[in-house]
C-alpha cells in the first residue's frame, strides 16, 4: 500500500511504525506533509544512539551561528586566582625557608598590600661601575690625566677617593649639553679633604672653561686662598665675571685637613654655596651657560689652575635640579643615582648588583628570593 498522506483516522491504534508500511521504512517521498498540528504526544529524547547516516545531503537549512551572546555567568577577570597563586608560591617559599634554617612554628606573614596582591619590594639591577667612572644612567667615559688616580689613603665612604697631587692631576669627561649647566636649575656637590695652599692662589675642583678661547658663558668652581685662609668660590663667565664667594670671612674659611660636604646650587639663577649643609654665600647669575666643553674635575684647563698637593675628592655628584634650598644635613651614605643626577662619581669600583624578587617576612626578618 502506497501512502501519500498519513492522518490519525488511517491508522487505528493512532500510531505509525514501520510494520505499517510495505518496506519498513518512511521517507520524505512517502509523507507528503508532516507539520506539529498533524502530531500528537511528544518525541522521544534525541541521544544520538539511533541516529546513523547523518549527512548534510540529507538535511536542508542552516543551524544558528554559535556566538556566544546567550552565555551567563562566565568571568573574565583571573586577577582574584592569580593573586591567590602568588600568595600560595610565597607562602610555599617561606615554608621551605622555615625548614631550611630549621626556624620552628614561626609566624609568616606574606607582605600583601591594601589590594590583597603580593607588594613587590625588591630592588633593581645596578649596572658595575668601573674605578672613578660614572655612576650616573649617562654612564659617561671618566678619564685620567696627568697621573690623576684614586687613593685609599683618605676617603669618604666606600673604599676609594679621587687624590691630586698638584702636577697636573685632573680629571676630564667629554663635552655634553647636560654638564653645561644650561637650565636656570642645578646642584653641583662633593666631599672634599685638603690644606692650606700658597698665599693668593686658586685651586680648581670643577670647570668647564674652555681651552685657548675666551670663556663664554661658563663656569668654574675653586679655592681661593685669602689672607692664610682656603675659601669656596664659585664664578660664572661670560664677557665679564660674576663672583659667588661672599666677603671670605673666617666662618667661609674650609676646614682643614677634614672631609667637607661642598655644594653649590642654583634655583631659578640665585646662586649658593653650602659647607656642611649651611650656607655661606650667594649671588645671582645673569647667564645661561652654553659652553658645551670638556669637563675637568682638578683643573682649570682654560688657566691652568689645579688642585694642590693632598686634595682629595668624593662623592661627586651633578644634578639638573636645585636639591638645596634651605640648611641641610649631608647625606651619611653615598649618593645614589636617579633621574635628576647628571654626573656621579665614586673613588671606587661598584660591582654589579642584580635585581632583587619579592619578600617574604619571619617576625621581621626578610628573607629573599628572586
Amino acid at each position: 500500500m502506497a501512502l501519500n498522506t498519513i492522518k490519525a483516522s488511517n491508522i487505528e491504534d493512532g500510531t505509525i511504525a514501520g510494520i505499517d508500511f510495505d518496506d519498513n521504512s518512511i521517507s520524505s517521498d512517502n509523507i507528503a506533509a508532516l507539520s506539529s498540528s498533524k502530531l500528537s504526544g511528544a518525541l522521544p529524547a534525541l541521544n544520538g544512539s539511533a541516529v546513523t547516516n547523518l549527512t548534510a545531503a540529507n538535511l536542508t537549512g542552516t543551524l544558528p551561528a554559535l556566538d556566544g551572546t546567550a552565555l551567563t555567568g562566565i568571568t573574565s577577570d583571573f586577577t582574584p586566582l592569580e593573586n591567590q597563586m602568588s600568595r600560595l608560591g610565597l607562602h610555599l617559599g617561606a615554608v621551605g625557608q622555615l625548614t631550611k634554617f630549621n626556624m620552628i612554628d614561626q609566624v609568616i606573614d606574606d607582605y600583601e598590600d591594601a589590594t590583597g596582591v603580593v607588594a613587590y619590594n625588591g630592588v633593581a639591577a645596578i649596572p658595575a661601575v668601573s674605578a672613578y667612572q660614572d655612576a650616573s644612567s649617562s654612564s659617561r667615559t671618566v678619564t685620567s690625566n696627568g697621573g690623576a688616580a684614586i687613593s685609599t689613603t683618605q676617603k669618604k665612604f666606600g673604599t676609594h677617593s679621587l687624590t691630586f697631587d698638584g702636577s697636573n692631576d685632573h680629571f676630564t669627561i667629554p663635552a655634553h649639553a647636560d654638564t653645561a649647566l644650561g637650565t636656570s636649575d642645578f646642584t653641583i656637590e662633593f666631599w672634599f679633604y685638603g690644606s692650606i695652599h700658597t698665599a693668593g692662589s686658586r685651586h680648581t675642583f670643577i670647570s668647564n672653561r674652555p681651552s685657548g678661547t675666551s670663556p663664554n658663558t661658563c663656569y668654574s668652581m675653586n679655592q681661593y686662598n685669602v689672607s692664610g685662609g682656603n675659601f669656596m668660590q664659585f664664578d660664572a663667565w661670560n664677557a665679564s665675571i660674576v663672583n659667588c664667594n661672599g666677603s671670605f670671612g673666617s666662618a667661609f674659611n674650609t676646614p682643614v685637613n677634614t672631609w667637607t660636604h661642598i655644594a653649590v646650587t642654583s634655583n631659578s639663577r640665585v646662586l649658593k654655596i653650602w659647607f656642611d649643609g649651611v650656607e655661606r654665600a650667594t649671588n645671582t647669575n645673569p647667564y645661561t651657560f652654553t659652553q658645551t666643553e670638556v669637563l675637568a674635575i682638578g683643573k682649570d684647563i682654560f688657566s691652568g689652575n689645579m688642585l694642590g698637593s693632598g686634595s682629595y675628592m668624593d662623592e661627586i655628584r651633578m644634578s639638573d635640579i636645585c636639591r638645596y634650598t634651605a640648611t641641610f644635613t649631608p647625606s651619611t651614605t653615598a649618593f645614589e643615582s636617579d633621574s635628576n643626577t647628571i654626573l656621579l662619581i665614586h673613588g671606587e669600583a661598584i660591582a654589579a648588583v642584580p635585581a632583587s624578587g619579592k619578600v617574604t617576612r619571619i617576625h621581621g626578618t626578610s628573607l629573599a628570593w628572586k
